[in-house]
This record gives structure tokens, sequence and C-alpha cells, in this order.
């Protein structure tokens, strides 16, 4: 008996110990941050990625709506100009980003709400400018219509997700 309990016992030390070096060697070689937009529908590159992928995130940032409400008292800014609305929304998406060490870069997903969706040309259009003056690609997204805002003179919310490096 011993002479079979013995090999086994060598054969289990001998894999218990190249499975912890493996395990070693993984935790040493873990890639770092990493975060990779993917488009593959050629009708789609230019509006939004398909896919983000983030490796080793540190820091998750998620935004509430974010709409045309002044700083200060929430007095509604620009009513009845939907892209006036979504610019002021994007300056304040960046100062509150900037306030947490990010940028429009940092986005992985945004969630544009909008009480006319008629106006996704318009909403499309802001968020490319504002992404390509940060130099930063477009993330994924999504909008969504909704009956109406808390206020009756906004005409969308922005809510935004990113992620910063540990």
């Amino acid at each position: 008996m011993l002479k079979y309990v013995l090999p086994a016992f060598a054969a289990l030390f001998a894999f218990v110990l190249v499975s912890a070096s493996a395990i070693a060697q993984t935790s040493d070689t873990k890639p770092g941050y990493e975060k990779k937009s993917y488009t593959y529908e050629e009708w789609i590159k230019g509006r939004f990625a398909e896919v983000v992928t983030v490796t080793n995130p540190g820091k998750w940032i998620y935004l509430a709506g974010i709409g045309s409400e002044q700083e200060g008292d929430g007095k509604i800014l620009f009513p009845g100009d939907f892209y006036k609305q979504c610019k002021y929304a994007y300056y304040r998406i960046q100062k509150l980003l900037a306030l947490h060490g990010a940028t429009l870069k940092d986005l992985v997903f945004v969630t544009t709400y909008v009480t006319d969706v008629r106006k996704i040309g318009e909403s499309g259009r802001c968020r490319r400018e504002e992404f390509s003056a940060a130099g930063a690609e477009l993330p994924p997204g999504a909008t969504v219509g909704v009956s109406a805002f808390a206020n009756p003179d906004m005409m969308l919310e922005i809510a935004a997700t990113a992620v910063l490096p540990k």
C-alpha cells in the first residue's frame, strides 16, 4: 500500500508546487488598466462604440441625469432650445468629471433621455462635437424617449458612467 501512496503523495506535492508557481506568475504579470473601444458595423462608426472593455478598473464614477439646470439655483436654461440644453449638459458633465479626476475620455456608457425622440439627430451632433473637442472616442450609449421631466422646460438629461485606473 505504501508503494502506491508515496508516488501519489509526490505527484500531489508536485502539482501543488507547479500550481502555486503558476498563480504567482499570473499575479506578477497581471496587465495594467486598459480601456478599449470597438465598433464593428460600418454605419455605426463616428456615432458611438458598440463595445467598451475595461481591464483592471479602479474608480467607477456614476453621474446622475444631468440637464440644463443652472448651477446655483437649478433654473432651467435655454427653454425650447434642445441643442443648447445638450451643450450645457455636456459642459456640466465635464465639470463634474473633472472634480473626480476624469474627462470625457473616461466615459464608458452614456444614456440620453429625451422628451422628443425626433431630436435624436441634434442629440447625436451635440454628442459628437463634445467628444471630438475633448479628443475622446464615442462610448456606447442609448437614447431613451420619456414623456416628461420634473421641470416641463427640460428637454433632455444625460446620465453617464466613467472608469479610471486604479
